[in-house]
């Protein structure tokens, strides 16, 4: 099938992300085309295999994660630790490069504040229908007992899904993209495609091929924006400077010694929704109080909140 963009180099990242975030502005999604080769692709579909636990999610539930008519059998990868020691880590890490690089663009193109992306979801073929049913067969029913928490992570998820990203690692497959105005889109995958779309506005469905291997991953948002607020006394002209509109953000003054601070380099998970590493210098240069209230998804303080109490 046809593809929108291709992956870069590694210098080229950054640029590619823009690029995918206009994209996604533009029609919600974006085919890529990664470069897989045959050994990868082979080691990955074999890791695969070995794995276990395989299963499938709650049936009541599943559609939101697996999209319409799920067939299969799916695993859950551990975190991305950056460490490449398989194909399949190859493979994950890969997604990660791309969330990372989308990430300082979906607050101008998308319009919210990424959080983080989720563990990579393993997406396989049964080899056969008597493995499906056995695995449907097993899989956790939704009772008042299993259900607690949940029915609670189930609608975090659903309020927070801003973009999904599916791999295709091996064999061939369809995605077909179904718009909130019944329109629908229907996109032949092959080996090393990988499809971007937005989550929030558009469902899906997954057809696998024979021995067809995914990987899929999700970005987050924060669920709650924060608004950048000076210090007082500080001009609008440090601002513009701290901001970069000037010539760039003048570096930080050690308290103790007088001395400037030299970064050589930074990478950064942060508080305040800072937006990588210039969002956030820009916020310790202005002085930003980045205190905020915890969102009531996260935590509701309120039941045990007191402001008498004494």
């Amino acid at each position: 099938g046809g593809f929108d963009l291709a992956w870069p180099d590694s210098e080229g990242l950054e640029a590619f992300g823009q690029e995918v975030v206009e994209i996604l502005a533009e029609k919600s999604y974006a085919v890529l085309r990664c470069f897989l080769d045959s050994q990868v692709r082979a080691e990955a579909h074999e890791l695969a295999k070995k794995k276990s636990g395989w299963k499938r999610l709650m049936k009541e539930l599943e559609p939101a994660y697996l999209g319409r008519d799920a067939e299969g059998k799916v695993t859950w990868l551990p975190p991305d630790g950056g460490k490449v020691e398989s194909a399949l880590d190859s493979c994950n890490h890969m997604l990660s490069q791309l969330i990372s690089s989308i990430c300082p663009h979906t607050l101008d193109y998308l319009g919210f504040l990424p959080s983080m992306r989720s563990d990579g979801l393993l997406r396989l073929s049964c080899r056969s229908r008597s493995e499906e049913e056995d695995i449907l067969r097993d899989r956790e029913i939704l009772t008042e007992k299993s259900k607690s928490g949940k029915i609670e992570e189930y609608i975090e998820f659903m309020q927070t899904r801003k973009v999904c990203v599916l791999l295709l690692v091996s064999g061939s497959a369809n995605v077909t993209l179904h718009s909130q105005d019944g329109s629908e889109m229907k996109l032949p995958l092959e080996s090393g495609h990988m499809v971007v779309f937005r989550h929030d506005c558009l469902s899906f469905t997954y057809e696998a091929g024979k021995d067809a291997l995914a990987l899929q991953t999700w970005l987050f948002s924060s669920g709650y924006e924060t608004e950048i607020q000076p210090r007082e006394g500080v001009s609008g002209q440090e601002i513009d400077i701290a901001m970069g509109i000037d010539a760039g953000p003048f570096s930080p003054i050690n308290p103790l010694t007088g001395k400037t601070v030299s970064i050589k380099a930074m990478d950064t998970l942060l508080a305040g929704n800072g937006v990588g590493p210039d969002h956030f210098w820009s916020m310790l240069v202005t002085g930003t109080d980045s205190c905020r209230e915890l969102s009531a998804q996260r935590w509701n303080c309120e039941p045990y909140y007191e402001p008498n109490k004494d």
